[in-house]
């Protein structure tokens, strides 16, 4: 749902904003009681610009990944209950899960890095303080946050000592031990857990 941006030359926040809109009509039509699925996804454009207007944009394979599971954790938790990713063989657009000749990319390894954190969890929500978002999801009896930043920088966050997690793993499944309570959050969401 592109506001102005165009066929994928939107960012993170408008996207956001757009399903907002979208769900407001929805409401306002009498049709919030239907799920809302986002049928082609993507961000950026390298389409030939002769044929269309949008400028073109790629990003980078760290900034897909991030945009990628961004996408999916936003919509997981604001109701959208399916959605497609665009773009995934044609290289029309910003965002490339696998290259031309089909090897894995980094957002690919994101996509897949999700498959692994998000079926069979119970959705808590996200929270967003400060400039960084914190969302909880539950397996059993276990506690597993994500947390991420709507922006390049990254900052520094004290894990809270309730959470009772020790290490904290990437959107391309690389773990590391939580030192002193403190982890480093950017454009890309990290798993804490135990």
């Amino acid at each position: 749902p592109w506001l102005k941006q165009g066929p994928g030359n939107g960012n993170l926040a408008q996207r956001e904003q757009g399903l907002r809109l979208a769900q407001q009509v929805m409401a306002a039509t009498g049709f919030k009681k239907y799920a809302v699925w986002d049928t082609e996804m993507n961000y950026g454009n390298m389409r030939d610009t002769d044929r269309n207007q949008w400028p073109k944009k790629k990003y980078s394979q760290s900034q897909g990944a991030a945009y990628l599971a961004q996408t999916y954790l936003f919509s997981l938790t604001n109701g959208v209950s399916q959605v497609y990713w665009y773009g995934w063989d044609d290289y029309g657009l910003g965002v490339w899960p696998t290259s031309k000749a089909g090897r894995i990319l980094q957002p690919g390894d994101a996509y897949n890095t999700l498959q692994s954190w998000l079926p069979g969890a119970k959705n808590g929500g996200c929270t967003p303080i400060g400039s960084i978002t914190t969302c909880k999801i539950k397996r059993g009896a276990a506690k597993q946050y994500i947390v991420f930043r709507n922006a390049n920088a990254k900052r520094p966050y004290t894990v809270p000592a309730s959470w009772k997690v020790r290490q904290a793993c990437t959107v391309l499944d690389v773990c590391k031990p939580i030192r002193k309570s403190r982890v480093t959050v950017g454009l890309s969401p990290l798993l804490l857990t135990k």
